[in-house]
């Protein structure tokens, strides 16, 4: 396992408790925003699953900074993903 797989999984793990630890505070419900939560939140735990299972061993720089990017955005969002993508 490589520092960047390890890195790539740590992100996506922390990707994934963010979105489960979610509070909506009053927020409408979409359901294509919540399909669209719940399709990353899937993701993230096949990547972090993946990686340590080795069946993902080779991860491209890229990806690193793209989870790395990803991640820093739901967080600051507080895991609000309507607002992740609203500033894309």
């Amino acid at each position: 396992m490589t520092f960047i797989s390890l890195l790539t999984a740590m992100l996506a793990l922390l990707i994934a408790i963010r979105l489960l630890t979610y509070d909506r505070k009053g927020a409408t419900f979409r359901r294509h925003i919540s399909f669209i939560a719940w399709m990353l939140l899937v993701c993230c735990i096949d990547v972090t699953i993946g990686v340590f299972c080795g069946w993902y061993r080779n991860i491209p720089p890229g990806i690193a900074l793209l989870m790395t990017l990803l991640c820093i955005r739901v967080w600051r969002r507080s895991g609000n993903i309507a607002d992740v993508l609203r500033g894309l």
